[in-house]
């Protein structure tokens, strides 16, 4: 009688030993739910860490204070060239359907076009930063939502004269890429009083639109 005594009071030790390893041991690990917040969070973080700007860059237009962009339309008839005259932009607003940072980005919609050099403009001359002296490039991300590549070229309005000055035009393929301007062969003069930036659109085969985000001069 002794013996099966002490052999449950042996067991029964044992038990509690192991119910107490378990307990210290839950409690020494994180539930699995603490674990995918902490994975959530630093996430979040690293999200918001790449969409802030570089040391050597301004922003320009991040979508999230309104739209400050038109289309050209017939704003340029009084020139007499037919390539300003521009029936092929249709509007512009900000959407939420896409954005490479914040909530929001720009949207250029414009109609299917002719092969003869006619293009879409969109314009803007609310401009955050007018001294563009010191940067040499323009980035910006872009999502094509046309099915087909377009062309896609930048431009400047400087001086008292509004002088015209563009970039090479640059192929976007459909879908989301970032996008880089070289803008280091204007003028140092004309650079120092941006009045007024724009994008023309080339070689749209269907009615659609772009979306900007995150413009911004780099040096």
């Amino acid at each position: 009688m002794k013996k099966i005594s002490l052999l449950i009071a042996i067991v029964f030790t044992a038990t509690a030993l192991i119910i107490s390893g378990c307990s210290k041991k839950d409690k020494e690990e994180p539930k699995v739910s603490e674990k995918q917040t902490a994975a959530t969070e630093t996430v979040i973080k690293e999200a918001k860490a790449s969409a802030v700007l570089a040391a050597d860059e301004a922003m320009l237009d991040d979508g999230e204070e309104g739209c400050f962009w038109e289309p050209v339309l017939d704003a340029w008839e009084e020139w007499g060239n037919k390539y300003l005259v521009s029936e092929f932009s249709d509007a512009t607003d900000t959407t939420e359907d896409w954005q490479s940072e914040g909530s929001s980005s720009i949207k250029f919609a414009f109609k299917k076009m002719g092969g003869d050099g006619t293009s879409a403009h969109f314009y803007c001359t609310d401009l955050l930063e007018t001294n563009w002296s010191d940067y040499n490039k323009l980035r910006l991300d872009v999502n094509n939502k046309a099915s087909s590549p377009l062309t896609l070229q930048f431009y400047t309005k400087t001086g008292d004269t509004w002088a015209w000055s563009d970039t090479e035009a640059i192929e976007l393929a459909p879908g989301i890429q970032a996008v880089e301007f070289d803008i280091s062969k204007r003028g140092a003069a004309h650079k120092e009083s941006v009045l007024e930036m724009g994008f023309v659109i080339y070689g749209a085969e269907e009615d659609s639109q772009i979306l900007i985000d995150n413009l911004r001069l780099a040096e």
